[in-house]
């Protein structure tokens, strides 16, 4: 991705990114589709993304943003989620630097047939920092525990990021480079984390059940994958996870016990632990199919 007066790299405000993959689409039930809706606007928001637009099957099917919550409530995204003609849901909080939350959604109408184990992606970007008075990023973790839930996911990470590009570039798997008279400049995350994305692209078909990402601050893993792994009692020995709590389907393991210590080295210690014991079931690894 190309973007002339990019964010610099030099913002020192953290942020966190959401990535959910769930396999059932969301146009299919509309008790489901009502509660996400619910979610998207829910008060533990810190800021509210209460701008909607939405993709549609073909370009003449787009539509303009539309502010939502408030007096607007859920009705706008209740029926664009449900309404066939529509593929994906984008929200903002506003335009430019002060758009402090943005939120990509999947309806399900594009991708069913592709034979994919997760096809369908929830990405979230929120600033964590300077909250307003009154919020809590603790509140903001509950609420993402109630998104990855809510969708049905099979498979998620909580990366947290000392800056927007580098939140971005993880969540919604997007490479940034800022267009300069002498030349480009990426923006992007260093190379380590750069080719696991390369990972998860390559071998998106089998993220959810088969493969898992590369852990993050927050990583949320399906029975199998603890399965695949040795159980959860083999992370808390092997990693020490601050937290450890079931999310719907999932298990939620947090690397340190608060945001304001996810970039410590003792969190950077902790993460790496936990890709070491994950290695049999990262993007990229053999499958058992291939074992033999």
């Amino acid at each position: 991705m190309s973007r002339a007066g990019a964010p610099s790299l030099n913002n020192s405000y953290p942020h966190v990114g959401l990535a959910a993959y769930f396999g059932r689409a969301l146009w299919r039930d509309a008790e489901r589709v009502e509660r996400v809706a619910a979610l998207l606007v829910d008060k533990r928001w810190p800021w509210i993304p209460w701008w909607a637009s939405y993709s549609g099957l073909h370009k003449r099917d787009d539509r303009s943003s539309v502010r939502v919550g408030g007096k607007n409530g859920v009705a706008p995204l209740v029926e664009g989620l449900l309404f066939p003609k529509l593929a994906t849901l984008r929200m903002d909080r506003a335009r430019g630097d002060g758009n402090f939350t943005s939120v990509f959604l999947k309806t399900g109408r594009v991708g069913e047939d592709w034979g994919y184990e997760a096809p369908f992606d929830l990405w979230v970007t929120c600033r964590s920092a300077e909250l307003p008075p009154g919020k809590s990023f603790e509140a903001r973790l509950t609420l993402a525990h109630d998104l990855v839930a809510a969708v049905g996911a099979a498979h998620a990470t909580l990366g947290a990021w000392p800056t927007f590009d580098w939140a971005i570039c993880d969540t919604w798997l997007m490479r940034m480079v800022l267009d300069t008279p002498v030349g480009d400049v990426d923006l992007g995350l260093p190379a380590g984390f750069d080719a696991q994305l390369g990972l998860v692209s390559k071998w998106r078909k089998f993220l959810g059940r088969t493969y898992a990402r590369h852990p993050r601050w927050g990583t949320y893993l399906n029975d199998g994958h603890l399965a695949a792994i040795g159980g959860i009692e083999r992370v808390r020995a092997e990693v020490a996870p601050a937290r450890v709590e079931r999310v719907g389907e999932l298990t939620y393991l947090q690397l340190t016990e608060s945001i304001e210590t996810a970039l410590t080295a003792e969190a950077g210690a902790r993460r790496e632990r936990l890709e070491a014991l994950m290695a049999p079931i990262l993007v990229g690894a053999p499958r058992p199919a291939d074992a033999g």
